[in-house]
């Protein structure tokens, strides 16, 4: 500042020698200052030096607190990064304001940003010119996609511990606030956020592969004017095997095919039977099973001999084809459609 001021340069370098200062310290600018100062100017200065001294140092101490994944990156403009940088540098090499009066005084004050590598969430710092001694940090919020409900959230938790901070005394206002309070409360946020992201994750992988692992099941139902062909009746026995469909074949006057299994299969089971010779075939529905109403078909005869129950059986009479889907809870499937009239073994199929 000394060499900034055009009418004490000359004089200063002129004394220089004769006042033996020790170099690199403040003492030895305030004693130079004091030589030929007004007392205003020198008190101004004075504070101004102590404060560039006091940031300088809690600069360096908040970068040695920071453990990865936190990071300190300034945000100033390239030029200005730069003279900040060079500053720092020459304080923690010598300890001291550098003996060069003009390098003291950087051109910006000290901004920076304090955040924890890829997370949503961070901190930016303004060290006013006039702080420690005589004004308060500025702390900013940021964040990608940030609410404004979050925002305020976090501009309250700031303000309440920033105000601690100041009535505790401590010497470096900025490093207590960031290391032992927001960074802290940060990295629990984080966390839980992760958490959470995690367990959306996971419950979404498991609907998934419950999806894939449990299809929709369909339904299928023909009548014709007869099923009696050997070749249609193995057929529809080799073809229910190899698609896994659980049903049943209503053989003679008049004939009946009832299926069920995953869309893609009875949709090939349709294909398939649509395909052979018929009289007077018809398809009554081909459509989404509501598995929760009525469940699975039971084609057994009520005793479980295997593991699993028969899929596919033959039927002789209408009556036995509305006993097996009553078991089931489907008997107005068969009956809507005018498939059996009773359930006596009588029942006949209306003709229409």
């Amino acid at each position: 500042m000394l060499c900034r001021i055009p009418f004490l340069r000359r004089d200063f370098l002129r004394h220089r020698a004769r006042i033996r200062v020790p170099r690199s310290t403040i003492s030895g600018y305030v004693i130079i200052a004091r030589c030929f100062l007004p007392s205003p100017i020198l008190t101004s200065w004075m504070s101004g030096m102590m404060s560039i001294r006091k940031q300088l140092e809690e600069i360096h101490l908040l970068q040695c607190s920071l453990i990865p994944p936190e990071l300190f990156v300034s945000v100033l403009p390239q030029e200005d990064c730069d003279q900040w940088s060079q500053l720092l540098h020459r304080y923690t090499q010598d300890g001291q304001i550098p003996d060069d009066a003009s390098d003291w005084q950087p051109a910006s004050t000290c901004r920076f940003e304090v955040r924890i590598e890829d997370g949503p969430i961070w901190f930016e710092v303004e060290l006013p010119r006039g702080y420690p001694e005589a004004e308060a940090p500025n702390v900013f919020v940021r964040g990608k996609n940030l609410q404004r409900v979050d925002q305020e959230r976090w501009r309250e938790i700031v303000n309440d511990k920033l105000s601690q901070v100041r009535e505790e005394g401590t010497d470096f206002q900025v490093q207590s606030l960031l290391c032992l309070h927001l960074i802290p409360l940060l990295q629990e946020e984080l966390k839980a956020i992760r958490v959470a992201q995690t367990s959306l994750q996971s419950s979404s992988s498991s609907s998934e592969i419950t999806s894939q692992s449990t299809p929709e099941t369909y339904h299928v139902l023909f009548t014709s004017h007869h099923l009696i062909s050997p070749t249609k009746r193995r057929n529809l026995q080799k073809w229910s095997a190899e698609l896994l469909l659980r049903g049943f074949a209503k053989v003679g006057y008049p004939g009946a095919i009832y299926a069920e299994g995953t869309q893609a299969d009875i949709s090939e089971f349709a294909g398939r039977v649509k395909a052979m010779q018929w009289l007077a075939l018809k398809v009554r529905f081909e459509e989404k099973l509501d598995v929760e109403k009525y469940g699975q078909l039971d084609v057994g005869d009520g005793i479980d001999h295997t593991p699993e129950r028969k899929r596919w059986i033959e039927l002789e009479k209408v009556g036995e084809v509305v006993e097996v889907m009553r078991r089931s809870g489907r008997e107005e499937l068969v009956t809507g459609m005018g498939l059996g009239t009773n359930t006596t073994g009588n029942a006949s199929m209306s003709r229409s």
